[in-house]
């Protein structure tokens, strides 16, 4: 697997060169391939719990929501899906807030972004 974003532009729209070259860094050599096993738990995650975010926001389920977005503010951060991340943090603020107009407006916005997240991690993931 590559170490840079350099030939995907759109993952370097979307995942922080740095956060990824950290962890490049974790396993010099790529020998345990470590950067794609956790991109692809990432994905795998991601793919799972984005529907049943979707889902639970259109119910109303508040502490779904909450759960889910807690479980993926963190790693999202980890391999650099940072605006994911942030709207993750947003979302779980909002709901501890007790802010749920402004939470059900972001859900939309917020799982737009995290398919982008998924995109770009794919696309990684896919490079011989």
């Amino acid at each position: 697997m590559p170490e840079s974003t350099d030939n995907d532009p759109d993952a370097d729209a979307v995942l922080d060169a740095a956060a990824l070259h950290a962890l490049h860094a974790l396993d010099p050599g790529g020998r345990a391939r470590l950067v794609a096993r956790l991109l692809q738990a990432f994905a795998e995650s991601l793919g799972k719990l984005l529907p049943e975010i979707e889902r639970a926001g259109a119910e109303r389920d508040w502490d779904t929501v909450q759960r889910h977005v807690h479980l993926l503010r963190s790693s999202s951060a980890s391999i650099g899906a940072l605006d994911f991340a942030r709207g993750c943090a947003a979302t779980e603020e909002h709901l501890r807030g007790g802010r749920r107009d402004a939470t059900a407006a972001g859900i939309l916005a917020l799982c737009r972004e995290g398919r982008r997240a998924l995109g770009a991690v794919q696309a990684i993931l896919d490079r011989p």
